[in-house]
């Protein structure tokens, strides 16, 4: 693994948002899932075949994680910009 991207990890992992994200990302993720699981199971009970089961389940979770994705991004980005501002060293990273 590269040293500088191993050095970056290690340091947003020690701050708290660094694992606050990603388990909200996660629990909206479950959530979501979990409310697609239940309604689908509650309309139908046993009348659906488990390949349309689950292939519902899928696009239902491809596209929530495109969704939270598209909104997680520009707040990574953010506070990556905002962390590189502080420690004045966005110029050197612009011009590299």
């Amino acid at each position: 693994m590269n040293p500088m991207i191993r050095k970056g990890q290690r340091q947003r992992m020690r701050e708290r948002r660094g694992w606050i994200l990603p388990s909200l990302y996660l629990l909206a993720l479950c959530a979501i899932i979990s409310f697609v699981y239940y309604e689908q199971t509650a309309d139908r009970r046993g009348t659906q075949q488990g390949w349309k089961f689950g292939v519902e389940l899928f696009l239902t979770l491809t596209h929530s994680q495109l969704a939270l994705l598209l909104l997680m991004a520009p707040i990574f980005s953010a506070g990556a910009l905002t962390i590189e501002k502080e420690q004045r060293t966005l110029p050197g990273l612009l011009t590299s």
